[in-house]
Formats: C-alpha cells, sequence, structure tokens
C-alpha cells in the first residue's frame, strides 16, 4: 500500500481521467504531473509560492473558501491522499479547514466522490458543474 501516494500505481485512475486542474497537498503536485498530465497549483518548489499558497488556503480555510478557489481556477478535480504526512499536519492546522472535513468523510455538495477512488491511497472528488 502507498500510504504517502508517490507511487506511479497509485496514480493510474487519474492519470485516466480528462485532463484538468487538480486541487491537491504540495507533495502530490510532481507525482500528478509526472504520472497523469493533468495540471496542479501546489508543488514541492521553494519558488511556487502563489500556488502553494493557493492550495493551502483552499484546504486550510472552509468548504467555501475551498469552492470560491475551485471556481475560480476552474479546477476539476480535489485530490487526497489521507496517509501523506502533509495531510496530517495540514489537518491538525485547520481541524475545522476544508481538508480535516474531507478526511472526516464531510464531503459538501459541490463535490460528487469519484466511487472506484474510495479507500484507495488517493481519493479523488469531481467538481460538480454549476447550472
Amino acid at each position: 500500500m502507498d500510504k504517502a501516494c508517490q507511487k506511479k500505481a497509485t496514480f493510474a485512475p487519474l492519470g485516466g481521467m480528462t485532463g484538468t486542474t487538480v486541487l491537491a497537498i504540495s507533495n502530490l503536485g510532481a507525482p500528478i504531473l509526472v504520472y497523469s498530465g493533468h495540471k496542479v497549483f501546489a508543488g514541492p518548489y521553494h519558488r511556487n509560492v502563489a500556488g502553494n499558497l493557493l492550495a493551502l488556503d483552499a484546504f486550510l480555510g472552509s468548504a467555501d473558501d475551498a469552492r470560491r478557489i475551485v471556481e475560480a481556477h476552474r479546477v476539476g478535480l480535489v485530490a487526497i491522499c489521507p496517509g501523506n504526512g502533509e495531510s496530517r499536519t495540514l489537518t491538525q492546522k485547520a481541524p475545522q479547514g476544508f481538508l480535516a472535513g474531507l478526511l472526516r468523510g464531510s464531503v459538501p455538495d459541490w463535490l460528487e466522490p469519484v466511487s472506484e477512488t474510495k479507500g484507495s491511497p488517493i481519493e479523488l472528488y469531481r467538481v460538480r458543474q454549476a447550472g
């Protein structure tokens, strides 16, 4: 099992999906780029300040804050990795935040769980389109 979500096989479901922007923690940025071809905001790069802050604002803020960011930046998927240390750190920092809620199973109505990823190292959520 790939608890930290770093192995190629973990990203196979994501790689098979139509290209979009994925909201994910920075630790997942590079593997998403390499293994799936999707776009991301965050990555473990010190010069990516704006993208990293955007992802942090989404995950540490409320679900409403995250929704505003997702809509403003045309995000199509949200990816979480419950076993990654960064996920645990952000949840401790903001126990009432968007990421913490997702990890507890609280999925806002503007997201749709991708059923085939439930219980896998990376869990995916499709952003429901307005209208």
